[in-house]
């Protein structure tokens, strides 16, 4: 039974296979007709098409099935059935230009008929099939077997033979000679003579195209720190392809195998030496050669003392960094890792402990603080919005306000800057980082921190807000 539908320029086919009162009758005639098969009309472009097989229960026997089905065309035809498995494509979807099959209890959307087992769904353009999609009723019992149909289920395998012939270009059969393709379902499994003639006489005479492999591009060149990238394979959608490497600084991450075009993305590792490197990934049994330039050579510095900082004048041009070496080269001794750019440098030691070039003296900012708290700063900077001023400054002890010790600044002028200043911030808060308490105890080195407290009666008052015992 054919029923057609129109849409357009592309119009679809129903090929329908029934089980009627006769199911387990072989329909035969007195007359025996060879090449007496029907053909449909339409046909494919080239005697092989692709079908994207998943169907999922009984762990794989109805997919296993659906395979051997398509084999018994290929072994006995010209035309070639090949397969994408695990890939699932809706055959109620008509516009995805690819071949589906599944179990449903509908037929895609439309009621089964009382005897209907399967229904293959043929869109066409012209005389030219451009998709088949193939549904099976899920409401009949189903089973997998070979020999004599069985009353209590219906053998998936013959089915699926028969649906492949409708989606190869055949159509129902009924004349009498022993076919696949009869109306009714029978103790037939596998493609007989008529069948394969009407292949023969739809197929044979169109040149099979060979499957044929581009790479694009062909080759690679990357720079020495490595890159992600992909290599885009060209082929017919029924040609299958893999794609392999041997090279411990190309790694395949994706598209290592695939049916028609496609991309395979690879990554290159970074070349450490400097040595330039070339090899070759297998694509489509195609060569792609990949070319990695060596790293540039790098000076390096000694760092004998492992504080980061290198010795300029002890050093090693190579393309990787050595242990024990580091880029810097600004260490003044590479032997005290307590010496070097940024150190803390300790005021009258004889130590150029921050790489300045000098030892900073103690009598510039180091700050007396007498037994009565009170102390003078002899130069300070203070940063305002007018600008920068040097002044000098004395503090007098206020005294303690709810737990806040307080000074008051008690007279002020112009200094002349001594090059060795406290910087006085906007905010008017200053750090003494080298001061000594005088005390009847003994002196004690510290370093304070002060914060401006507020105007309190017409008197400026700086409040302690943390101090360190040196």
């Amino acid at each position: 039974m054919n029923k057609v539908s129109n849409f357009g320029l592309i119009k679809k086919l129903k090929s329908i296979s029934l089980l009627g009162s006769l199911l387990f009758l072989v329909v035969v005639s007195c007359v025996s007709t060879v090449n007496a098969y029907n053909l449909q009309g339409f046909k494919w472009p080239q005697p092989f098409t692709t079908f994207y097989v998943d169907i999922p229960g009984e762990n794989g026997l109805w997919h296993d099935a659906f395979e051997g089905a398509m084999y018994e065309w290929g072994m006995n035809t010209v035309f070639q059935y090949y397969i994408v498995s695990g890939t699932y494509s809706d055959p109620c979807n008509a516009y995805d230009d690819k071949n589906g099959v599944r179990f449903d209890s509908t037929d895609c959307g439309d009621s089964w008929g009382s005897a209907t087992l399967a229904v293959t769904h043929t869109w066409y353009i012209g005389t030219t099939i451009v998709e088949t999609d193939i549904v099976f009723n899920s409401n009949e019992p189903w089973d997998v077997y070979f020999g004599p149909l069985s009353y209590y289920s219906m053998d998936f395998r013959r089915v699926a033979v028969h649906e492949l012939g409708h989606a190869l270009g055949l159509d129902h059969e009924d004349s009498g000679v022993s076919t696949i393709m009869g109306t009714y379902v029978g103790n037939t499994t596998i493609p007989q003579q008529d069948d394969i003639n009407g292949v023969a006489a739809m197929y044979d005479y169109i040149p099979y195209i060979p499957c044929t492999y581009s790479l694009s591009p062909t080759s690679k060149s990357v720079l020495s720190g490595g890159i992600s990238s992909s290599v885009y394979v060209t082929t017919p959608s029924n040609c299958n392809w893999t794609a392999s490497e041997s090279l411990n600084w190309v790694a395949i991450t994706s598209g290592s195998s695939s049916a028609g075009s496609g991309s395979v993305y690879y990554t290159v590792a970074p070349n450490t030496t400097n040595i330039q490197r070339s090899g070759t990934i297998m694509v489509a049994g195609k060569s792609f050669t990949i070319s990695q330039a060596a790293a540039p050579l790098i000076t390096y510095y000694r760092d004998y003392d492992s504080d980061g900082y290198g010795n300029p004048n002890d050093s090693l041009t190579t393309s990787s960094k050595p242990t024990g070496y580091v880029s810097d080269n600004t260490d003044c001794d590479d032997t005290n890792a307590s010496v070097h750019p940024g150190a803390t440098e300790i005021a009258g030691d004889g130590i150029d402990q921050d790489c300045d070039g000098v030892d900073k003296t103690s009598g510039g900012n180091l700050i007396i603080i007498n037994p009565d708290l009170s102390f003078s700063i002899p130069d300070a900077l203070y940063q305002s919005l007018a600008g920068d001023f040097n002044l000098w400054l004395d503090f007098e002890f206020f005294g303690d306000q709810s737990g806040k010790l307080l000074w008051e600044l008690a007279a002020s002028g112009i200094a002349t800057p001594t090059g060795n200043y406290i910087n006085i911030s906007p905010t008017l808060s200053f750090s003494i980082s080298d001061a000594k308490m005088q005390s009847l105890t003994g002196d004690i080195n510290l370093e304070i921190n002060f914060k401006f407290f507020g105007d309190q009666s017409g008197k400026l008052l700086w409040e302690l807000e943390s101090f360190t015992v040196k």
